[in-house]
């Protein structure tokens, strides 16, 4: 049995130091390096401020005076253009930042040779595919793996965007956005802060969070913006709630309307065409997900709000407690608001938890094993990117219905501050009143279906998934018994980690160690 101490530190450690959505440049104060050639041996000089740190791709060690002023002098057009492709079949449902006709007809007239932050956008598109795309998809560049030429990609679109921030232009944003994702993925955390903060702030000042400031903006400008705002939005939402940190988009402070739910093909410069009734957009499964990550906003606010206000009063209690209720409500009613063609059809209806602690175990096993009996028949899909989105909605849905039991929880251990007949009366209101509410054991059960639904090999987003897995991981070692180590929630764990360790198998991401290898899994990386 893993020390389960040893294990919750090293896991909380692991959340504090990865982020949701991948998000940015180290600031630089020299010219970055641009490799001439990709494959050349490693520089490696150890005065260089990264030294002993994060590990730094071999590219990033060497350096050149020339910059580029076209994609093909980084690589070759019609491999690049075989690697967009990728980057809109896999990673774009869950990114929606470009508008792909635009882009592609761009990429064909050769706009990266008259625009320096056109070139640099498109180099970061490329980088943050190649480290999000399924290694067994990339192909071999010039001799040198995808992951390389990844790094090339993005040091030579650090180079060309150094000035070009001004005037800020929704570009920038993106391909800041873009370095921030593929810097996450590579695992330098404080170059993906660096540079969704650049995001963040060059987006706050056009004004992507306002409605106001879409007037008079053609179809496609307004959809890229309102989609990058909701990239923003959420990432911020994750990041707090998975990394404990403020948030700085605020949805009261944000009145910007959802992105159209029509395919980009559906939009041009003029209009917004008749979108086919009986068709399904991924963007509005990227809504769906931005409005759960909004709940998990409002509710990581009520729990702030509680903490400062410790200790609360009988009134503040039931109060807090009806605000979670109001909350919940939302959310359920964000699950009825999902399409069909999104809905994870193959899962059974929410179980019915005993009341009994002794019985649910059983009796959920039971209803787990029937459910997994053929686990790898819903993991051998070869391509289902809509599947991976689907599987995101629900592990993000239930990643909110956890932070809500966790506040929950906070509101009703302050019935333990009170004295006498007060907290009496109050303990009977509250277990009477909102004892019935969501519970650990339905959301475990929930979300492991709803991983298991997941092509795992085609995951896309893998830190994002993995600190959402890590989370109600973490929740279940707190509930582990030491004494008991055939426990419901230490077979639970044993599946997330199992997951955790398929999903950064499929990427780049730095692997995950949890103190020694547990014989059932290979937590290592290839």
């Amino acid at each position: 049995m893993v020390n389960d101490v040893h294990v919750r530190k090293r896991m909380a450690s692991d959340i504090g130091n990865q982020s949701h959505l991948a998000l940015i440049p180290v600031p630089m104060t020299t010219t970055p390096p641009l490799p001439s050639n990709a494959c050349s041996s490693p520089v490696v000089h150890s005065h260089s401020p990264l030294h002993h740190r994060a590990p730094v791709s071999p590219l990033s060690a060497l350096s050149t005076s020339r910059q580029p002023y076209s994609l093909e002098d980084i690589i070759e057009r019609d491999v690049a253009m075989g690697i967009f492709a990728l980057f809109f079949d896999y990673v774009h449902p869950l990114t929606p930042c470009l508008h792909r006709p635009t882009f592609l007809l761009e990429i064909e007239t050769r706009r990266d040779e008259k625009d320096p932050v056109f070139l640099a956008l498109v180099l970061s598109v490329l980088a943050s595919a190649m480290v999000q795309i399924p290694k067994p998809l990339l192909p071999t560049i010039n001799s040198c793996p995808g992951r390389e030429m990844a790094d090339r990609c993005y040091q030579a679109s650090r180079l060309v965007s150094l000035n070009t921030y001004d005037p800020p232009t929704i570009e920038m944003v993106i391909l800041r956005f873009l370095d921030s994702v593929y810097h996450i993925v590579s695992g330098r955390l404080g170059a993906h802060a660096a540079s969704w903060g650049e995001a963040l702030q060059l987006g706050v000042s056009l004004g992507i969070h306002h409605e106001a400031s879409y007037a008079g903006l053609d179809p496609i400008s307004a959809e890229i913006r309102r989609r990058m705002f909701g990239l923003l939005f959420t990432s911020d939402k994750a990041a707090a709630c998975l990394r404990d940190r403020p948030i700085f988009l605020p949805s009261e402070d944000c009145d910007t309307l959802m992105p159209k739910e029509v395919d980009d093909e559906y939009i041009t410069r003029t209009e917004y065409r008749t979108f086919p009734v009986y068709e399904t957009s991924t963007i509005a499964g990227f809504n769906i997900a931005t409005r759960i990550f909004g709940i998990i906003g409002e509710t990581l606010s009520l729990q702030s709000t509680v903490r400062r206000q410790s200790p609360l009063t009988p009134e503040d209690i039931l109060a807090r407690l009806r605000r979670v209720e109001a909350i919940s409500e939302d959310l359920a009613k964000v699950v009825v608001d999902i399409p069909a063609a999104l809905r994870l059809t193959e899962t059974p209806a929410p179980l019915q938890i005993p009341t009994s602690s002794q019985d649910w175990g059983q009796d959920i096993f039971a209803q787990l094993d029937l459910y997994f009996a053929q686990p790898e028949s819903s993991r051998s899909i070869a391509k289902e990117s809509f599947l991976v989105l689907k599987g995101n909605i629900y592990v993000t849905h239930a990643l909110a219905r956890f932070v809500l039991i966790r506040c929950k929880d906070e509101i009703m251990a302050q019935t333990s501050s009170l004295r006498g007949f007060t907290r009496t009366a109050t303990e009977r209101i509250v277990t009477y009143s909102y004892d019935t509410q969501d519970r650990d054991e339905t959301v475990i059960v929930d979300l492991l279906k709803a991983l298991h639904s997941i092509p795992i090999q085609n995951a896309i987003n893998g830190p994002s998934l993995v600190n959402k897995v890590r989370y109600v991981a973490i929740s279940l070692l707190d509930a582990l018994d030491a004494n008991n180590p055939v426990s419901p929630e230490g077979a639970y764990l044993l599946d997330f980690l199992d997951i955790l360790s398929e999903i950064e198998q499929v990427g780049s991401a730095i692997p995950w160690h949890v103190g020694r290898p547990l014989p059932s899994l290979a937590l290592t990386q290839e």
